[in-house]
Parts: structure tokens; sequence; C-alpha cells
């Protein structure tokens, strides 16, 4: 999901105004990316160890940000927030998860139920979670605000607040 602000009124600023308009910016996009990391982080289902969550991440460059899911689990990330159609997982891939929601008696009893839980993927695939999908609603709803405290609070520091 991408998003865009436009702020009506800075073409006009010069100098110091303009100036601290971009700090509020650069500041309000660091706490937007970072907010949407906890979202995703909430959100993303646990699994076995919890690594999908962990590896939710943020990058900023300049005006531009992003979100995203980094290594380990970046090779299965887009596969759980979407789903996938009918494919053969390796059952032992299976075998941390099967252990955790399962606590199978036995290691044959795991690979049994990771075995059948493999068959059923093989037959429906997976639905997909939208986590990602749920934390970028949520935070759409937020942004905007963010940004627009961030704005004020460097206009203010800048000496363009209400005392001034």
């Amino acid at each position: 999901m991408a998003w865009s602000f436009k702020l009506r009124g800075v073409e006009e600023l010069t100098g110091d105004g303009k100036a601290a308009v971009l700090v509020g910016i650069g500041h309000g996009l660091e706490k937007i990316v970072v907010r949407g990391e906890q979202l995703v982080k909430e959100e993303a289902p646990v699994g076995a160890s919890g690594q999908l969550a962990n590896s939710a991440n943020h990058l900023v460059e300049g005006t531009r940000a992003e979100i995203f899911i980094g290594p380990p689990a970046d090779v299965y990330g887009a596969a759980v927030e979407a789903g996938t159609r009918p494919h053969f997982p390796p059952p032992d891939a299976l075998i941390p998860w099967v252990i955790k929601k399962f606590n199978p008696n036995s290691d044959a009893e795991a690979r049994e139920i990771a075995w059948l839980i493999a068959r059923a993927i093989a037959k429906r695939g997976t639905k997909g979670q939208l986590y990602f999908k749920r934390a970028t609603d949520q935070l759409g709803k937020e942004a905007r605000g963010i940004l627009e405290f961030e704005i004020a609070e460097a206009l203010d520091a800048a000496g363009f607040g209400e005392a001034a």
C-alpha cells in the first residue's frame, strides 16, 4: 500500500519556515514507519518461532519510507500474507509449528501430523492471513495525524508557534 500527502502552502515558505517543515516531515516519516513496523509485528501470526513478526523492518530514505519483511522471513512473508495455491510443502518444515500447536507425544506423532497438514495444503493451499493489510489499514488512519503533529512541533521549535 502506498500513501502520499499533499502539504498546501509549503511552496510559499522560505528559509527557516521551509527548513522546519522539512524537519517535521522527516521526523513524521520516521515515526510513521516505526508505528507501521510495530503494527505489522502485532498483527503477524506468531507461528512456531515468532520469526515472521521479528523480521518486520523499516527504511526511510529522504521522503521515501518503506515497511517490509526482511530476512529470514522474507522468503515466506508474502505467502503468509496472501495465502498460497495448493502445493506440497516439506513436512519437516512444519514440525516446529506442529510441536507448538499440537504438543504431540512423540517425534513420530509430530511427523505424522506434519505430513497430514502438508497433504491438506497440497489439496487446498493456505488462506492469506492479511496481517500486513490490517497493519497498513490501521496505519493509514494514524499517519496524517502523526505527520501533522511532527510538522507542528518542528515549526514550534523553530519559533513559528503561537507563542512566537
